[in-house]
């Protein structure tokens, strides 16, 4: 039987260890949200990268001047970035043109976001989101379409092309 003594001692050895340190690799990621205003009858899309990641890879592929998103210039390379790569349509195949509103910081993320003016909600939209897919093979392009109250979740890896969501 183990007495108090021992079991204390155990303990206290087994606190005493240091600690293992935890590696986890960031999910190569980006998450897109596409909501329906009513009030003000806009379609909006956000993007959210991780900054370091998206800083490092977009300088290596060639497509920004800088790795650092500091420069207003490198955020505006970006959003450029997605306007190029990320695409709306209607059901019946007609485009949105997203305008690009800008692009921010904030804390370890950056923002890209973009409008479209519409007359009235969408019944459903296809959605084609190549971001970052062409030159990191386990991309993962998560897009979330929010319209009149019911949201729908999108995917996007390796060679998909675009998908459609409906309402």
């Amino acid at each position: 039987m183990i007495s108090r003594r021992q079991l204390s001692c155990g303990l206290l050895a087994f606190c005493a260890l240091p600690a293992t340190p935890a590696f986890a690799h960031r999910e190569k990621a980006t998450v897109s949200e596409v909501v329906w205003s009513e009030a003000d009858g806009f379609l909006y899309a956000t993007h959210k990268f991780h900054m370091h990641q998206t800083e490092v890879s977009l300088f290596k592929a060639g497509i920004t001047h800088s790795a650092k998103f500091e420069s207003l210039r490198a955020r505006a390379e970006l959003a450029l970035y997605v306007e190029e790569n990320f695409k709306l349509s209607t059901l019946g195949g007609d485009p949105i043109v997203l305008e690009v509103l800008g692009a921010e910081i904030e804390g370890r993320d950056v923002y890209v976001y973009q409008q479209a003016a519409l007359k009235a909600a969408p019944d459903g939209l296809i959605v084609s989101c190549n971001l970052m897919r062409s030159f990191i093979p386990d991309q993962i392009n998560h897009v979330d379409v929010k319209i009149g109250g019911e949201t729908k979740s999108l995917a996007f890896r390796s060679t998909d092309g675009p998908k459609e969501v409906s309402f």
